[in-house]
């Protein structure tokens, strides 16, 4: 939204002052949901959910990151370490971080490299995947170099979003990405967005239910009484779905700043709102904060929000302010959310057959249960 008078900006703002005037009202799905515990501790059902993250494009880096050929980050695809690279040509590929030689990992965090050398023997990688040297290689004499570059998973950059997918037999040439979210990613102007820091943080919980704790706001006044609550209107949203995507917005108080004001004079309406999307099947775009990933650990009930953070603007420097805001996140994931849902996830997994309800005002929970459903089959969803 680097242009305060943009189209959606407006369009949620709006929305939500009529949800506020009409006295709290939010965006509702027609009917409550329930799925069965065992979504969340069943190691099947966990294991097919990996393979969703490993068969299914996936958003791996923003293209910002990448900026300079020979800049690359790592990341985790469906449980596989992969290497997000720029090569000299421009050109954004993805690359499974396993040296063909021993298997060791070859890279870890980011940075910029013209090759990337393993550490165990020394055998080195262009950024293309190709094999380049090999110590000792008198030793080798009979390997067929071409056969031994690193494996490449299918890419696409499209949008300023960087996406692959963690299997090389899935094609991706074809597919429509972003499903008439392409407008809004427009807006977003993510060339601007500047990568500053990143933290991980884990949970004793599944990692659907990670992304659970960011798509509704219901529980802000029980749960965040003294944090977020005293920043956000709770439990009034707007819900917009683009195919598996979908994009959720959430008033600040300072909405009411503007609350009486004509449409035509706001000044940068943006600022009122906390603006998030959603992309299947585990990323979040969150405006003037960044993109978080929700990944599967070693087994059910292990998990990691990955916390990537980004400025926006044409002055890349992170401000007091907005360290500040950042650490706010973090503070109030690990402090109030983790230990709600950690202590949910033990009960599930005494009772997994229980069932779990989400209200008719809790609907991004719906959309993600429903799409996830789409792709890994599963003990049926069964409406109340």
């Amino acid at each position: 939204m680097a242009n305060p008078t943009s189209s959606v900006a407006h369009d949620v703002v709006r929305r939500l002052i009529k949800h506020l005037d009409n006295g709290s009202s939010t965006d509702q799905a027609p009917a409550t949901m329930t799925v069965p515990a065992s979504v969340y501790t069943d190691p099947a059902q966990w294991e097919r959910d990996r393979q969703v993250l490993r068969r299914t494009p996936t958003v791996v880096a923003l293209s910002s990151e990448l900026r300079e050929p020979g800049s690359f980050k790592t990341a985790d695809l469906g449980g596989r370490s992969i290497i997000v690279v720029r090569g000299a040509d421009g050109v954004a590929r993805v690359l499974i971080n396993r040296c063909s030689h021993r298997g060791t990992q070859l890279v870890q965090g980011r940075g910029r490299k013209r090759r990337f050398t393993c550490p165990f023997h020394g055998w080195s990688f262009e950024p293309t995947g190709q094999l380049g040297n090999i110590t000792s290689d008198e030793n080798f004499c009979d390997l067929d170099r071409d056969g031994y570059g690193l494996t490449a998973l299918p890419t696409r950059e499209e949008l300023g979003l960087i996406w692959a997918v963690g299997s090389p037999d899935v094609p991706l040439d074809e597919v429509d990405l972003l499903t008439g979210m392409e407008e809004d990613v427009r807006q977003l102007d993510l060339g601007r967005w500047h990568f500053q820091y990143a933290e991980p943080l884990p949970a004793a919980v599944n990692w659907r239910m990670l992304l659970e704790g960011v798509f509704e706001t219901y529980h802000l006044p029980y749960l965040h009484a003294k944090t977020a609550a005293k920043i956000f209107y709770s439990n009034v949203m707007t819900f917009d779905a683009f195919g598996r995507h979908f994009r959720m917005a959430w008033p600040r108080r300072t909405i009411d700043e503007v609350r009486g004001v004509p449409e035509v004079e706001w000044i940068d309406p943006v600022r009122h709102v906390n603006l998030l999307y959603y992309v299947f099947p585990n990323t979040v775009l969150l405006y003037n904060a960044g993109m978080w990933q929700a990944l599967p650990g070693a087994t059910p009930g292990e998990s990691t929000m990955l916390f990537n953070f980004f400025t926006i603007g044409d002055d890349p420097a992170m401000t007091e302010a907005q360290r500040q805001r950042f650490q706010f996140a973090i503070d109030v994931t690990r402090e109030e959310d983790n230990p709600a849902a950690e202590a949910s996830y033990r009960n599930f997994a005494v009772q997994p057959d229980g069932p779990v309800v989400f209200g008719r005002n809790e609907l991004c929970l719906h959309h993600l249960h429903r799409k996830l459903d789409e792709v890994t089959p599963r003990t049926p969803v069964r409406k109340a």
